[in-house]
């Protein structure tokens, strides 16, 4: 069989055993079919994380401070919202319902009041070890 199979490759025989030698003793299209069915199998869930957090400048003077509250998603840094306001509930609420069509499975933010206030404790992670 060797013989044939290297007379029909135009290879020599020793070339067809030397090939053989090197490949696995098991046929690679069967353990495709394996991987294949474990595939099959593979549950896979698709969450979104938010990062928010707050910043401030001014216009004009100090006094007249101005606060831009935003929310990043956490794999790829995109922006998802963001609101200018001042540093209340009501303007973290905005931001908030700007996000309601994502379907956000964990928050990140850090200890300030409104986040804790508002978002719901399941989702919630506070510390900036994560931000």
């Amino acid at each position: 069989m060797l013989f044939v199979s290297g007379l029909v490759l135009g290879i020599s025989p020793n070339t067809v055993v030397s090939d053989l030698k090197k490949t696995p003793n098991v046929n690679p299209y069967v353990l495709d079919m394996i991987e294949h069915e474990k595939l099959k199998r593979l549950e896979v869930e698709i969450f979104y994380t938010a990062e928010m957090d707050e910043f401030w400048s001014f216009v004009g003077n100090k006094s007249n401070q101005r606060w831009t509250w935003y929310a990043m998603d956490k794999s790829s840094g995109v922006i998802l919202a963001w609101h200018n306001g001042g540093r209340t509930d009501l303007d973290f609420l905005q931001l908030f319902r700007y996000l309601a069509h994502i379907p956000i499975d964990k928050y990140f933010t850090d200890d300030w009041g409104a986040y804790s206030r508002n978002l719901p404790c399941a989702k919630h992670h506070i510390g900036k070890d994560r931000t």
